[in-house]
């Protein structure tokens, strides 16, 4: 099932970049996501089991990936999402430092090697009313996220940071050292 998911011609062919969001729990759509896929983006908030989960993913299932399906798998990094205003950068370096850290103590070289060298993406995406409130607006499935974001200016530069920081890992990606 995996291989079929990772070689379909459908999947792989005359798109730039196919996005798979799914849950954060490891139910089969999700295990498939990470078989399809050549890279990962893992979102978290600065909540701490939220950051658990992610040393428990870089720990026990990114691994079992990379020596599963033998593809050259790269881990972008970590996107934090939903963050209150309150957090200084030197909050984020320390946990960036940490995370490093933990990363070369936990993880077998081979995969380190495919984790980006800045675990944390520069950008951070903050959290706004206007996003939580969707929840709330009924047939929101019929509004485009996209009109949504267009309407909070700093939201939409952050998510344009987002992906030019994106495209810049994938471009030259360099993994921890």
């Amino acid at each position: 099932m995996y291989t079929r998911i990772a070689t379909e011609p459908a999947i792989n062919k005359n798109y730039d970049y196919i996005i798979c969001d799914t849950p954060p729990e490891l139910f089969p759509p999700t295990i498939w996501g990470l078989y399809a896929a050549d890279y990962i983006i893992i979102p978290s908030n600065l909540e701490e089991l939220s950051i658990a989960g992610v040393k428990l993913l870089l720990k026990e299932v990114i691994p079992e990936v990379i020596y599963t399906t033998k593809k050259d798998l790269r881990v972008l990094g970590i996107a934090l999402i939903n963050v209150t205003r309150k957090y200084r950068q030197e909050t984020l370096n320390k946990l960036e430092k940490k995370i490093i850290d933990y990363i070369k103590r936990e993880l077998p070289r081979i995969v380190y090697e495919r984790i980006y060298s800045k675990p944390l993406f520069n950008t951070v995406i903050h959290r706004y009313s206007e996003l939580s409130d969707l929840v709330y607006t009924p047939r929101r499935w019929e509004i485009p996220l996209s009109r949504v974001i267009s309407k909070i200016k700093q939201l939409e530069s952050e998510i344009k940071s987002f992906v030019d920081e994106v495209e810049e890992r994938i471009s030259s990606f360099e993994g921890v050292a």
